[in-house]
């Protein structure tokens, strides 16, 4: 009878790395979701940083303003608002000035322009690294498909982790002031991931939950159209391949002043942040205003017009369900986007101790594999890419979109591969963490310096000036850690008496 060989030790030692280098790769994606989404809150101000000259900022808009702009937008695609018959897009949508985004713009067809105050149109919207940035934190820049579902499942993972955490360590909240900086490495990172975990813990559990529900609803929603769809199957449905129709031109489009008029009157204290004109220039013309409520955190309350200045009703906010309502209420939440800066800052330190747990939990993982004598220092090093080398290509790729338009994917996700190919046999934990912070933090010190070469004076002016101050304040911070981390190792290495 044959006897099955058994699996030497180099075997199961292979397959313990595999399994540590899942967990990690697993933990990096966690980082990088938390990392984004900190700078994500402030992603309108990036929408300003990235062209701070394209349009003077203003908060006025009537109706001449944008039915001028409207005009100019059909003009554009070649269609006479004042012909007997013509072909008119399907709806022509505007952004409205806000607080945090005091401009207007028009999208038609596949353009998207600023629009001047006296109705003009203007030069192209274009923020690429803000987009890279948004989609890297919501859909990790993979696929919507795919990429949404994944991000949904971290937030259900982050959710079980933070209860388990607390399960797990029944006296963290007895300990939640004891911060033992002085002490080993080991307990001060488990302090610092105690105690922040403690502190923000109901800011991670709101972002965990609304991040797993906005990601995993988007997904079944997606699921669920595709099935039901008549056109599932078919990349473009024929009615909407072109994003125009065919349509019985008029002269006479909306009545905006009426249309703003009757909203002020009717909602005083709400902001209007987008108009959709639907079939325009035509007899079946209507207009949609997409508006915040200031007392609620629903994403929006719509009001319904005809092109004559009926109102015509509302939709969805105040007119939903209470589970609609709840729905509509998860990305502001989620995002922060209510109370002004002073919301957004909190979220941005708030975010930032998340990322900081995140960091030391994997720390402190690899603090107990030592103690095991298990191997340690691959892992390690590639832990220490994982996290400076995602702030220093953050930077970085932000330094090449603004100095010589790079795209910002290949150049943080590819750097990212081969910073880890590198890693994955040369050097120290140690050297790693010591170039990485010191590289990240004068690359992330370029970026304002590129800006301001670039934009001059309005780079440190409006939705500028905050963006600048974030990148110098992450610059500082690197930097600044640096220092400190290279005094503790000098002290550490010091003759006892000396």
């Amino acid at each position: 009878m044959t006897r099955v060989k058994k699996p030497n030790a180099n075997f199961f030692r292979q397959m313990l790395s595999g399994h540590s280098v899942m967990g990690l790769t697993a933990a990096f994606l966690m980082y990088v979701i938390c990392v984004s989404g900190t700078l994500a809150v402030f992603y309108k101000e990036f929408w300003r940083w990235e062209q701070p000259t394209a349009t003077a900022e203003t908060m006025e808009v009537n109706g001449q303003r944008i039915e001028q702009a409207l005009r100019n937008a059909i003009a554009d695609l070649g269609t006479d608002p004042d012909a007997d018959l013509g072909e008119a897009p399907a709806s022509i949508g505007m952004d409205m000035p806000t607080s945090d985004w005091p401009r207007m713009s028009i999208s038609y067809g596949e353009h998207r322009r600023y629009v001047a105050a006296d109705g003009s149109l203007l030069g192209d919207v274009e923020r690429p690294w803000t987009s890279f940035l948004a989609r890297l934190h919501f859909a990790l820049n993979l696929p919507l498909e795919l990429g949404v579902v994944i991000v949904g499942i971290f937030g259900v993972l982050l959710m079980a982790l933070i209860v388990s955490g607390f399960l797990a360590h029944p006296g963290i909240l007895r300990d939640a002031f004891s911060l033992r900086l002085a002490r080993s490495r080991q307990l001060q990172q488990t302090d610092l991931h105690n105690r922040l975990s403690v502190w923000a813990a109901p800011f991670h559990l709101i972002i965990a939950i609304t991040g797993a529900i906005l990601g995993l609803a988007g997904a079944i929603s997606l699921a669920t159209a595709l099935l039901t769809s008549p056109d599932a199957g078919d990349p473009v449905p024929a009615d909407q391949g072109s994003g125009t129709q065919v349509a019985t031109a008029t002269a006479a489009l909306p009545d905006f002043d009426t249309i703003w008029r009757s909203f002020s009157t009717r909602s005083p204290n709400d902001q209007v942040f987008y108009l959709t004109v639907y079939q325009p220039a035509s007899s079946q013309q209507r207009v949609e205003l997409n508006a915040i409520r200031p007392d609620r955190l629903f994403w929006s309350q719509s009001h319904h017009y005809a092109a004559n200045g009926e109102y015509q009703g509302p939709g969805g906010g105040d007119a939903a369900s209470i589970g609609g309502q709840m729905q509509a209420s998860l990305y502001r939440l989620h995002f922060g986007h209510f109370g002004g800066m002073p919301v957004k800052i909190m979220f941005l330190l708030l975010g930032t101790a998340l990322c900081v747990v995140t960091v030391t939990g994997v720390n402190i993982w690899l603090s107990k594999r030592r103690q095991r004598k298990l191997p340690t220092d691959t892992i390690d090093r590639l832990w220490q890419v994982s996290v400076w080398g995602t702030l220093l290509l953050l930077s970085l790729s932000a330094v090449l979109q603004l100095a010589l338009g790079i795209p910002p994917i290949p150049v943080f996700w590819f750097g990212m591969l081969v910073l880890v190919a590198i890693a994955w046999r040369r050097g120290t934990p140690t050297l790693w963490a010591w170039r990485l912070r010191q590289l990240g933090g004068l690359v992330t010190a370029l970026v304002p310096l590129v800006h301001t070469l670039r934009y001059g004076q309005a780079a440190w002016q409006g939705g500028s000036l905050s963006i600048n101050l974030v990148w110098l304040a992450l610059a500082a911070s690197l930097l600044i850690l640096q220092t400190t981390t290279a005094r503790s190792a000098a002290k550490q290495t010091q003759p006892a008496g000396s």
